[in-house]
């Protein structure tokens, strides 16, 4: 924007659309960085050569999720420059999530929740850094360290034999469905979701996941648990 469209304006309202103007080319640049590490031309791109084996599920399904969480973010930032667009709810579901988190469990976080361009950051008081990404109710990835151990519960498809917490081979019904929720365990094993977290809604997932983290932060600790 040039100088003299802001010299029209008040200061406050040119810094902050100043702001907004730089905010918005960095989430579509930081969107364009992922999709072109693998030469793909949009998110459901991404996510097809996920499904058909042509990329890596991990850490490709984090990056689908990302610019997905960051195109949304990209909407967001350009309707706050439109008339009325502050009053339209955001497409980023992490936005609402940061002030919804901060109220439920604010006794339990050892810090306040950090909102990133593409994920949240939630330490809490038991000792466990949780790294969320939510683009959807069906598509998330939900990281937690704890004790120098990681997890992560996620719904990216999945085409190999999986194994119950109990150590048990099985192929289940859902298997390799979007949508559907495994965990990766230390060792690297994947396992039905130990926690049996409930789906379809965003939120009551995040919650229930931090409930299940707060009361059990290493559900997996038997290192034999491994493919």
């Amino acid at each position: 924007m040039s100088q003299a469209f802001f010299d029209r304006m008040a200061p406050e309202a040119a810094r902050e659309i100043n702001q907004l103007s730089r905010t918005i080319f960095e989430l579509r640049e930081s969107r364009k960085r992922i999709l072109d590490t693998y030469a793909m031309v949009d998110e459901n791109a991404l996510l097809s050569a996920i499904e058909h084996d042509r990329i890596n599920e991990h850490p490709g399904y984090e990056h689908y999720l990302s610019a997905r969480i960051l195109a949304d973010a990209h909407q967001d930032a350009r309707r706050q420059l439109m008339p009325g667009g502050r009053e339209t709810p955001p497409a980023t579901l992490h936005l609402a999530f940061v002030a919804s988190v901060g109220a439920r469990f604010g006794e339990h976080l050892a810090e306040p929740v950090t909102l990133l361009q593409d994920a949240m950051r939630i330490v809490l008081d038991n000792g466990a850094t949780l790294t969320v990404r939510i683009a959807a109710a069906d598509a998330f990835s939900l990281e937690w360290a704890y004790d120098d151990r990681n997890y992560r519960i996620d719904t990216a498809p999945r085409h190999d034999t999986s194994r119950t917490a109990n150590g048990d081979d099985s192929e289940s019904p859902t298997h390799g469905k979007p949508g559907c929720a495994h965990v990766h365990v230390p060792g690297g094993a994947v396992l039905s979701d130990p926690y049996g977290l409930p789906l379809g809604d965003a939120e009551a997932t995040l919650f229930d996941f931090i409930e299940k983290v707060l009361a059990d932060p290493d559900p997996v600790p038997d290192p034999g648990d491994t493919l």
